[in-house]
Formats: structure tokens, C-alpha cells, sequence
């Protein structure tokens, strides 16, 4: 594979090193005219001849495959005359071996004279042509299988055959010294292809956790399929574009090291035998298409003559089908509620060396904060004290620009006095969670400043997550286990996907030129608390689904162990707390020592009073979205599931996203990770057992098992996570995957329209269905 092949589409050439390659393509140019080409201009025929001669032989003897051209005529030759199917489908087979091959060779010629971009374009489409001939092909015949299973195959030679023997040999080949390569090449692979099965494994995922139960599955999988085709579509397009474009040298074969490579052929030969070489293929492809059934069949009859044993015995594996059953958006200082003292960096970030600075600091704030206007000051006066109320009130009502959407927080109390309708108090009410989440975190963060670290990050580790932490207990209250589920559920997702998608995204964005870094370490602790926490939902999981349904005493030890593994999430949080703020502070710290100064905004008591008075809105709001959603539901034509996955989060997150994207776009990643993985360790690893704990005590039935498509998409959001930022670096590709993903899952549960009553049944006649299906 040259400079220009399918792995590495771009040149490697920055802007600085365009005249060196300028340069160098016009000396490859003028170097061809000393190549013979088809169409010269030499006098004579025996000249054109021998042009003509020298140019098949470079083309058809330049590659060690050329033994297999004879494979060709012989395909044509035994379909004229009737050889059989099989035979047909053997050589045709045989024959496009060399074809590919050669036309990858001449793509590569064309591309020496195009320059590195349309060269990679034209490798980029042409470098898999004929999987895709076949795949179109098989599709006209309507052989749907056999482009599922040709693509499939194609993938798995790719990864495992072609890169596994080259692995073995370059291996083998260099036993006394160490082979390396570009690891961040090979991420960005990996990365899009973990898009790839995301998309594959959601079909399935939604099959088998719904049990075939509804004969509309089939409607759904294949919507959610096409959906998630053009966003996959969309992903290879950006991949394209930050090969070629953005982060060539990323991909840059290093061949500067090599000896200088020199065309071939000329421009309009390599052109010519293309378009001559191109209709070959199809019409081979025609043949296999046409004849591997045959060529299947007669194989089986040869096997089954040899052996004694029907071609039933042996059996048409091709045939068979899985069992139908089975920002400154906060105040006017940088911080907002993503400061120092914030859910992803809930700890203070001073070694027990400078506890004497920050005491002093402290002391220093306390004292400024006398000048700060507080309800309840000693002023003198009513106007003072109004004055001072109106200051508070401007400090917490218009210190965010989500201040648009207070006026929602009346309109829901007014539409549920005048019974407008459950859709309108729904609505109403979700809106104006998102500013009263917002300064929730602000009022906490001023709290924080009088305090001190230790207080104030465990006041922010408890009330971080308030607005999801009310509607789990107010759900629970109302006895909509499901909805608490989902709604956790969803948080985490949208605050590892679209959260640090879209931040990462910007971020890279807004920082084209320069590579962006994070601490590593920090990234590391949260994943791997988050990997305990999948842990403990997997388990029960896999306990049901290994049973089978068979027993009628599952679930109750499915809740058995729930409940003690919600003991030990909480456990490990109180560590993972404890760890935070006490032994490694300074592996959690924002480094703001970089920035200016913070200062609190209003006085201690004012904090604490808005504090009380905001979460109590909150609660009667969330009181109305859990007591409405059903009905929301139903009159919108959206299911609970979508409402409770990706509605109810994204408002929640609303001002942890934009401040996320502010800090990512000025470069800050550490404190971006902080609010999105700190925030997602929260809710996984104490808000949900803090929520089955509860429910236990209230004697309702709540466990972890949240059924196959929550805790698959649950399980892959993890480790797609996890696996991003396991370098330290970013770009803007791996928060375009990250965004993506989060598209896919919110597409997938758009389309899931089943009740959430009939959810629970349903998981258990898939899981029984399953279980019937290995033992037989």
C-alpha cells in the first residue's frame, strides 16, 4: 500500500511543505513523459507498438497475481459454453484477485499526477471497489445475505487475516528489534469503528431485548437501521475530511524515510486501463452472484459423497434465522458552577502544604464578603434593605443567560391551577428545570467559597446531580420504578456522550492548530469507578438471561444482589470521594492557579437561603414532569423510554453542556473531563444506589438490571469513553464519534414505542426465548 492507499488517504504534507510537493509532483511529471504511454505521439506503428507492449506488460506482469489472469477468459469462456455453475464461480472468483489488485495499481498512477487530495478521494472511493461492486450487484438480485455476509467477511479478512499475518511476518522478519507505529492513527481507526458496531449491535440488542413479542420490531429495526446508515455515512465523511484535510500528517505513511517512488505509467494510460479494467469486474461479480448457490450446493453434494452424510447433515448455516423470540452561562467570572469546587472537580486542589494559604485565603473571602449585600443584612433603612434584596435578586435570577427560561416555572404552577393539560405542565415544568439546575450548582459553588475545600466539595458531590437525584426519589414516591431507571440511565449517556462529544468537538475545533491535552490520570480514576459501577449492572443481568426465566426464585435474587451491590457502589464513591478530596487532591485539581482570582458573588446566609428556596421549585416541578410524562407521552407520539433517556437529561445538563464547551474551547479540557465524567460517576455510582437503597427501604421493588438494550448501551458508552481518552490527547474527530453515538442510541429509542409496562414481560420472554435457544 503506497502513500495513497485506503489506510492513509492523505498526503502528509503540512502547509509549509506545499512547495516541496509541488516540486516534487511536477519532477514526477516530467519524469513520466519519459515513460511510454498508450496515445503517444512517436512516429511509426512499430513504435507505437512497443509502447503499447511495454504498457500491458507493466500493467498485467507487475504484480505477482498475473498467474491468475488466465481465470478470466476461462470464467467467460465455461459461461458461453455451459461448464456448470460451479465452474463459472470458480474462475470468477480466481480471476478477481489479480483485477483488484491491478485496479488499486492504477488508481494509485492516477493519484501521482492528481495531487495528494483528489489522489486520496480517488482512493478513498475506489480502494474497496470491488466489495462494493458485488455488494450492488447482490442487492439488484435482492441477495440480501450475501452482501451482509460479503461486507462482514471483508471486515473480518481486514482485521484479522491481513493485519494479523503482516503483525506475524514483520514480526518474524525483525526478531532483534522492536517494530513501532503511529498509535493515534491507529485510534482514529478504532474509534470509527467502534461507531460502526455501536450501529450493528443496537439492531440486535433491540431485537432480543423486546422477545419478538410485537410484530412491528421488524418496522422499527430496519428505521433505526437506516438512521443509523446516515449517520454512519456522515461519520466516514468527517473521517475523510480529517485525513485529507485538517490532520493529514496524522496519517502520513512516512515515506520521506523511503527511497522516492516514480510513476509507472503516464497519466491517461493508468486512466485508459481503468476504464477498461473497470466493467471486468462487475461483470466476474455477475457470475459469482449468479452462481454461488450452485457452486454451494454441489460442494455440499461432493462432501456428503465423500462422507456418507446428506447435504442436510452438513447443513445451509447461510440459511438459517435467529429464533423469532429470541459558559458564561452562569455569572460574570469564568468559573460558573464548573469552579474549583465543581462536580467533576469536587475537591480543593491544595496539598497540606498550603493549607496555610488557603486558610488565609478563606479568611480573606470571608472578609470581602462583608461588603457583598446580603438578604438580611443590619442596614439601616427599608430602601437599603430593598436595595440589597433587588442586588441578590439580579446576582441569582440574571446571572445565567438560561434566565429566559424562568418565566416556565410560573406558567407551570399556572397551568396546573387551571388545568390546562398534562402536555402543557409537562412541558412548562421541564423547561424550567434547566435554569433552577443551573443555579442550584451556582448557590452551592457560593457556598463553597465560605466553607472551605473539604466542605464545599462534598456539598458539591451531594448536590451536583439534585435535579436527578429528586425526580429518582419523587419517582419512586409515585412508584414508576421504570422512569427512575431510564432517567439515570440517561444522564450518564448524555453526559459521556453528547456532554464530552460535543465539547471535545469544539473544542478541537476552536483549537485546529494545536494538539489538546488533558491529565490522563484523572481520566483513569473516573473510567475505571464508572467500569465498577457497569459491573454491577451487568451482573444481574447476565444472571437472568444465564437462567433463563426457568426458576421462579430469579427475581428475587436478582434483587438480593442489587441490593448489596448498591451497598458497594456506595462504598466505593465514599473512596472515590475520600480519594478526591483528602489523598490526591492535586490529581483532581482544575489549575486555576493560571487564572485570575474568583470571588464569591452574594454572602454566605443569602446563598444558603436561595439554596433551600430553589431546591424546594425544584421538587414541585419535578413532582409535575414524573406525574405527567405518561400523558406527555401520549399526546406528543413520543415514548416514555425516548422522554426518559434523552429528554429529561439533555434539560438537566443544559448548563453543565455549555460550560463544558466554554471551557473545552478555551482550551481547558481538564476542568471540560471533570463536569462530564464527574458528573456521570455521580449518578452511576451513588444516585443509582442511593436510589435502590430507598426503594428499599420504602419496600418497593427496584434492582439493577435495567434489560439488554439499557445495559448494552449503557456497557458500550463506557468503554467507548474510556477508550478515547486513554491517550491524554484530543482532537475533534473523537468528539464527532462521541456525538454520533449519542445520535444512534437517541435514534434507537425514539423508535422503541413500547410501553414501559409491557417492557419487564417482555425482557423475560426474550431472556427465557434465548436460554431455549442455546440448550437446543
Amino acid at each position: 500500500m503506497s502513500r495513497y492507499s485506503e489506510g492513509t488517504t492523505s498526503g502528509s504534507m503540512e502547509d509549509e511543505d506545499l512547495e516541496k510537493n509541488n516540486e516534487k509532483t511536477a519532477m514526477v511529471r516530467k519524469k513520466s513523459e519519459e515513460v511510454v504511454v498508450v496515445g503517444s505521439n512517436n512516429n511509426g506503428g512499430s513504435e507505437m507498438l512497443r509502447n503499447f507492449m511495454t504498457n500491458l506488460q507493466a500493467v498485467f506482469l507487475g504484480t505477482k497475481l498475473a498467474v491468475l489472469f488466465p481465470a478470466v477468459p476461462l470464467a467467460v469462456v465455461a459461461t458461453f459454453y455451459g461448464f456448470g455453475r460451479p465452474w463459472i464461480f470458480a474462475f470468477s472468483l480466481l480471476g478477481l484477485a489479480p483485477l483488484a489488485e491491478r485496479v488499486s495499481f492504477l488508481t494509485e498512477q492516477i493519484a501521482y499526477y492528481t495531487g495528494p487530495t483528489v489522489g486520496g478521494l480517488l482512493n478513498a472511493t475506489c480502494g474497496n471497489a470491488t466489495e462494493m461492486i458485488i455488494a450492488l450487484l447482490a442487492l439488484h438480485q435482492n441477495k440480501v445475505n450475501v452482501v451482509k455476509l460479503s461486507l462482514l467477511g471483508s471486515i473480518l479478512s481486514n482485521l484479522l487475516l491481513v493485519l494479523g499475518s503482516s503483525l506475524l511476518c514483520g514480526g518474524l522478519a525483525n526478531l532483534k528489534r522492536e517494530q513501532r507505529y503511529d498509535r493515534k492513527q491507529a485510534d482514529v481507526n478504532s474509534l470509527v469503528l467502534l461507531l460502526g458496531l455501536l450501529c450493528h449491535l443496537l439492531p440486535l440488542l433491540f431485537r432480543y431485548s423486546l422477545g419478538g413479542a410485537h410484530h412491528s420490531i421488524a418496522t422499527n429495526i430496519l428505521q433505526m437501521s437506516r438512521a443509523s446508515s446516515v449517520v454512519m455515512l456522515l461519520a466516514y465523511l468527517a473521517y475523510i475530511f480529517f485525513q485529507l484535510k485538517t490532520h493529514r500528517k496524522l496519517f502520513d505513511a512516512q515515506e520521506e524515510e523511503e527511497d522516492e517512488e516514480k510513476a509507472v505509467i503516464g497519466f491517461w494510460s493508468a486512466f485508459t486501463w481503468l476504464v477498461v479494467t473497470g466493467p471486468i469486474i462487475p461483470k466476474l461479480n455477475t457470475f459469482i452472484i449468479y452462481t454461488w448457490r450452485k457452486f454451494r450446493e454441489a460442494s455440499l453434494h461432493f462432501m456428503a459423497t465423500d462422507t456418507g452424510k446428506t447435504p442436510l447433515h452438513l447443513g445451509y448455516v447461510y440459511t438459517m434465522k435467529a429464533p423469532k423470540h429470541f459558559p458564561s452561562t452562569v455569572n460574570t467570572t469564568e468559573s460558573s458552577h464548573m469552579s474549583r469546587y465543581s462536580e467533576g472537580t469536587t475537591s480543593g486542589s491544595m496539598e497540606d502544604e498550603d493549607l496555610e494559604k488557603n486558610n488565609e485565603k478563606t479568611a480573606m473571602v470571608r472578609k470581602k464578603s462583608e461588603e457583598v449585600v446580603v438578604v438580611g443584612s443590619n442596614n439601616n433603612g427599608g430602601s437599603e434593605m430593598l436595595r440589597n434584596f433587588m442586588t441578590n435578586l439580579q446576582a441569582v435570577f440574571l446571572g445565567t443567560k438560561l434566565a429566559v427560561l424562568f418565566p416556565a416555572v410560573p406558567l407551570a404552577v399556572v397551568a396546573t391551577f387551571y388545568g390546562f393539560g398534562r402536555p402543557w405542565i409537562f412541558a412548562f415544568s421541564l423547561l424550567g428545570l434547566a435554569p433552577l439546575a443551573e443555579r442550584v450548582s451556582f448557590l452551592t459553588e457560593q457556598i463553597a467559597y465560605y466553607t472551605g475545600p473539604t466542605v464545599g466539595g462534598l456539598l458539591n458531590a451531594t448536590c451536583g446531580n439534585a435535579t436527578e437525584m429528586i425526580i429518582a426519589l419523587l419517582a419512586l414516591h409515585q412508584n414508576k420504578v421504570n422512569v427512575v431507571k431510564l432517567s439515570l440511565l440517561g444522564s450518564i449517556l448524555s453526559n459521556l456522550l453528547l456532554v464530552l462529544g460535543s465539547s471535545l468537538l469544539c473544542g478541537g475545533l476552536a483549537n485546529l492548530k494545536r494538539e489538546q491535552r488533558y491529565d490522563r490520570k484523572q481520566a483513569d480514576v473516573n473510567s475505571l469507578v464508572l467500569l465498577l459501577g457497569l459491573l454491577c449492572h451487568l451482573l444481574p443481568l447476565l444472571f437472568r438471561y444465564s437462567l433463563g426465566g426457568a426458576h421462579h426464585s430469579i427475581a428475587t435474587n436478582i434483587l438480593q444482589m442489587s441490593r448489596a451491590s448498591s451497598v458497594v457502589m456506595l462504598l466505593a464513591y465514599l473512596a472515590y470521594i475520600f480519594f478526591q478530596l483528602k489523598t490526591h487532591r492535586k490529581l483532581f485539581d482544575a489549575q486555576e492557579e493560571e487564572e485570575d482570582e474568583e470571588k464569591a458573588v452574594i454572602g454566605f446566609w443569602s446563598a444558603f437561603t436561595w439554596l433551600v428556596g430553589m431546591t424546594l421549585v425544584i421538587s414541585l416541578l419535578s413532582e409535575y414532569v414524573v406525574g405527567t410524562i405518561e400523558a406527555a407521552s401520549d399526546s406528543w407520539g413520543i415514548s416514555v423510554s425516548f422522554i426518559s433517556i434523552i429528554l429529561l437529561p439533555i434539560v438537566g445538563n443544559a448548563a453543565e453542556h455549555a460550560g463544558s464547551i466554554i471551557f473545552a474551547y478555551k482550551n481547558k479540557l481538564d476542568i471540560s473531563l471533570g463536569v462530564a465524567m464527574g458528573s456521570a460517576t455521580q449518578i452511576s455510582m451513588f444516585v443509582v444506589p442511593l436510589s435502590v437503597v430507598v426503594a428499599w427501604i420504602m419496600g418497593i421493588t427496584m434492582d439493577l438490571d435495567f434489560s439488554l438494550l439499557e445495559t448494552g448501551c449503557l456497557a458500550f458508552t463506557i468503554i467507548v469513553t474510556a477508550f478515547t481518552l486513554q491517550d491524554g490527547t484530543s482532537h475533534y474527530m473523537k468528539g464527532v464519534v462521541l456525538t454520533l453515538c449519542y445520535i444512534v442510541i437517541a435514534a434507537c429509542f425514539f423508535v422503541l414505542k413500547t410501553p414501559l409496562t409491557d417492557q419487564n414481560s417482555m425482557a423475560n420472554f426474550g431472556a427465557k426465548a434465548w436460554f431455549e435457544g442455546i440448550n437446543s
